[in-house]
This record gives C-alpha cells, structure tokens and sequence, in this order.
C-alpha cells in the first residue's frame, strides 16, 4: 500500500466518526433531558445541532474542498450558537458538561486529509480544532460566561496528527511508498512453509535411510534378503515422495491402508527380534482417514518402534489402538530404559520432528511419558480432514 492510499484510508475514517460523534451528543442530550426533566429545552439544542450533523455527513460522503470550507463554517456560525445554548443547559451537569458544550467543535477536528500527504490532514485537524476553539469561546461570550475547555478534544486532535505525521515520515524515508506488509506477511508465510516442509522431509530421511544405516551399524554388517527389500522399498517411497499444504512429505504407499501398514510394522519389529503385541485390531478395519493424518500416524508409530528398537533396550512393547468417532488414537507403551524428555534437544529428528512436529503439523498432538520403568507414548489426531488441513 502507498502512502497516497494510507493517507486516503485514514481520512475516510476519520470522518464518518465526525457524524458519530454528533450522534453521540445527540443521545446525550436526550438522556440529560430525561434525567434533568428539561425536555422543552433541549429541543433548540436540538435543531441547533442538526447542520453540523448535516455538514459532517456531507464531508465523509463526498470530501472536497467545498464540503470542507462549508462544515469548517457552518461550525464556527452554528457552533457559537449552540456552544451558547448548551452552556446554560449543561450548567447543572458541573464537570461532565464538557462533552455536551464542545459537542459541535468535536465534529469539526474529525476531517481527515484532503490531498495524498499527512501534512495535508495535519493543516485540516489543526484548522478544524481552532475552529472548534474559537466557537466555544464566542458562544461563552454571548452567555457572559468564563470559557471552559475539556483537553479530551485536544488530544483526540493530537492523536490524529501523530497519525498522518507517522505516515509522511514514512512516505519521506521510503521515497514515496510505504513497506508492503502484505507482501511481507505473504514471503513469511511462505518461509514457514518452506521450514516446515524441510523439517518434514529431514524427518523422512531420518525414519527410512538413516534407520536402515542405524540398523546395518547395530547388527553384524551382513544384509540378508529382507534388509535389502527393506533398504530398496525406502528409497523408491523417498523417491515418490510429495509434500503437502501442511508441511508433511508423504511417503505412505497409495494402494495401501493404514490398516495394513501399521501391521507391516509390528511385523518388521518382530522380524528385528522385539516382542509386540498389539490391540484394538478391530479398529484397523476402519481406513477412512485423511491422508495427511494416515501418514502422519503411521510414521509417528514408525519412529516410536524405532526408537524403542535403538535406545530403549525394552524386552517387551504393547500397542494399543483407541479412540471414538472424531479421533483415533495409537498408544505406544514399552518397558525399557527411561530418558528425560525435555533434556531431549530440540535438533533431535526423531522425538521432535518425527514423532512430535509430524503429528502437530497434521492438526494431532503426541504425549510423551518416560521414567525408569519405561517410556509411554500417546499419539492422537483427528479423523476428518478439515482439522488435519487447518
């Protein structure tokens, strides 16, 4: 946005709150004439008000500098008036009379910018404030009373300078145009994304090459047949692999479910020589989910079994299946070596963007417990597909 454009929308603001404000004066001086039993001698105030509201409306409908001058003027004739008038009303209101007096002038500071620079609105704040002044002090006169004058209108005045000055400085140091915040929140957006994309596709890389290198440097350095299917079906899902909007690199078989890929995983740990049971069965007839949330399921379970597999040094794990119509549920409890969980490091691939960033970047959540008699993990995410896109 130019600063042209800043100094236009700040204008138009600023003068539909003029109307407003005579509104509100309005309606104070109907309540003051209920409270007061005044009501015959409100009405004068009344009809006296009536141009400037009418002037104000005009300027924020059509600003120009005709309908300018016209409500700069029709303030200062009408104004005195009713700044008479009103100040032998309000008298019994002692303090709060201040409002209801300077209840014309306060429309008149309410006039925006004309031109495309700050300055330009400065002038017009500043002439409409004088303005202002200057009928409440005639119309004190008229009344032979000692003129009153309540800062509120003031600082209103001031505040909208400070606003069209902070604009003109900003027009003058970028040369005539403001920083494009849009653009700005739209490139940081996109290096969010580009992050977390980056951070999906390392995690990837750590559940699938990494764990196979892992798995090749814990054993006896021999690769029998299935380590090398293994090794082959990992590189071509790496090679298949796609990121989606939520930053998570897909790598989950198409013809698959994820029925059928959570067994082959207990299957593999079983292969590896670890014992695993696992219930809740019944649910993995149940295939209907989102493919962002189907992947991220199976390969947080993935990593957890692989990191039970690597550290845990556990001689039994149970995998429980759970949930109820909005979310599903995998619970990962194994009897091996604790660790404490936030001494993890937070470059640590395989607890943080494994388990955790995977299952939060699908709209899930993953729950870690661990002492010495072990290590549970809860992982939880939604069924439908809009939570998971959010």
């Amino acid at each position: 946005m130019t600063a042209a454009g800043l100094v236009r929308g700040l204008s138009a603001a600023m003068r539909w709150i003029g109307p407003v404000s005579v509104l509100l004066v309005l309606a104070v001086i109907g309540e003051t004439a209920v409270v007061l039993g005044h009501g015959p001698a409100s009405v004068p105030l009344v009809l006296t008000l009536l141009p400037v509201l009418v002037t104000s409306l005009a300027l924020a409908a059509r600003p120009s500098v005709v309908t300018m001058v016209t409500h700069l003027g029709v303030g200062l004739t009408i104004g005195t008036a009713y700044a008479a008038l009103a100040t032998s009303y309000a008298a019994p209101l002692g303090d709060r009379s201040g409002f209801l007096v300077e209840g014309a002038a306060v429309a008149l500071i309410f006039v925006g910018a004309l031109g495309t620079r700050g300055v330009s609105g400065i002038g017009w704040i500043l002439a409409g404030l004088g303005v202002g002044t200057i009928a409440i002090a005639l119309g004190a006169v008229i009344v032979g009373e000692e003129p009153h004058f309540s800062p509120d209108r003031v600082i209103d005045a001031l505040i909208m300078v400070f606003a069209f000055a902070v604009v003109d400085i900003g027009w003058r140091r970028s040369g005539g145009r403001l920083p494009a915040f849009r653009d700005i929140a739209r490139e940081t957006r996109r290096a969010d994304e580009r992050r977390r994309r980056e951070r999906s596709a390392a995690a990837v890389v750590h559940d699938t090459v990494l764990s196979d290198l892992a798995a090749i440097a814990h054993g006896d350095g021999a690769l029998d047949e299935r380590m090398r299917d293994r090794i082959r079906a990992d590189l071509t899902r790496l090679e298949g692999a796609s990121a989606t909007d939520t930053g998570t690199v897909s790598i989950l078989p198409r013809e698959g479910t994820f029925g059928r890929a959570l067994l082959d995983l207990v299957e593999d740990y079983r292969w590896r020589g670890g014992r695993i049971d696992l219930a809740g069965t019944e649910l993995l007839t149940d295939d209907a989910l989102p493919p962002v949330v189907a992947e991220a399921l199976h390969a947080a379970v993935a990593a957890t079994l692989d990191n039970v597999r690597r550290h845990a040094s556990a001689h039994h794990v149970e995998l429980t299946l759970g949930g109820d119509d909005d979310r599903l549920t995998v619970l990962v409890v194994d009897d091996g070596l604790g660790f404490d969980v936030d001494a993890v490091a937070v470059d640590r691939l395989g607890l943080r963007e494994s388990i955790i960033g995977r299952m939060e970047r699908a709209g899930g959540s993953a729950r870690i417990w661990s002492s010495e008699a072990g290590t549970t993990v809860l992982l939880s995410a939604p069924r439908a597909g809009a939570e998971a896109e959010r």
